[in-house]
């Protein structure tokens, strides 16, 4: 497959399956948006594992082969859209393989938010370490809380000037106290609202 095409692919896949990573991945610097979208590529195909396969043998088959395929990357894909593009984004330096079969293993655990948070916000430039606003946030989205949100917004406003690239790594976290239901236009119009004032 032809890499815009894979990109293109990859990019409406996410925007399917979890509209609201898609758009939050709108607001990141085109330098960082593809690598971003490849992640969440990842991530859409983890989370829906459980759905296409109900038999606990062939879920755990299927996590394995993502796990093993993650594994080998940026060796070829073999035509795959998502490894194609994860494949580019780790040759560019924009993510590592071991982040990535991280996410996989604690997805297949039934978790994952930390991992995914956390390596969406190194894409776009946190440094590597302990990144406090990131567990909020995924703490937030795993539990779907109001007072995991507010702790998460509390540390944002602590360090938004210095995670302030980060942003689109945790815009997400807004839908969890947005009006429902959520409809396409009200994506994104609270993630601009939120991305002009700097805040989730």
């Amino acid at each position: 497959m032809k890499p815009e095409d894979a990109a293109a692919h990859v990019s409406s896949e996410v925007k399917r399956r979890d509209p609201a990573r898609f758009v939050a991945a709108l607001f990141a610097p085109e330098a960082n948006r593809r690598a971003l979208l490849a992640l969440y590529g990842l991530d859409a195909e983890l989370r829906h594992i459980p759905d296409a396969a109900r038999e606990p043998m062939i879920v755990a088959m299927r996590h394995q082969w993502w796990r093993d395929a993650v594994g080998r990357l940026p060796e070829p894909s073999r035509g795959h859209p998502v490894l194609d593009e994860l494949s580019h984004a780790i040759a560019s330096g924009a993510l590592e393989t071991g982040a990535l079969v991280a996410l996989a293993d604690a997805r297949e655990g039934g978790a994952g938010e930390r991992e995914l948070v956390g390596t969406a916000a190194r894409v776009l430039g946190a440094v590597a370490g302990p990144n406090r606003v990131a567990d909020a946030v995924a703490a937030a989205l795993t539990s779907g809380g109001k007072a995991e949100l507010a702790e998460a917004r509390r540390l944002w406003k602590q360090e938004r000037r210095a995670r302030k690239a980060e942003l689109p790594a945790y815009l997400p976290a807004t839908y969890l106290d947005a009006p429902h239901p959520v409809t396409q236009v009200r994506l994104y119009g609270r993630a601009l609202r939120m991305a002009i004032f700097n805040r989730f």
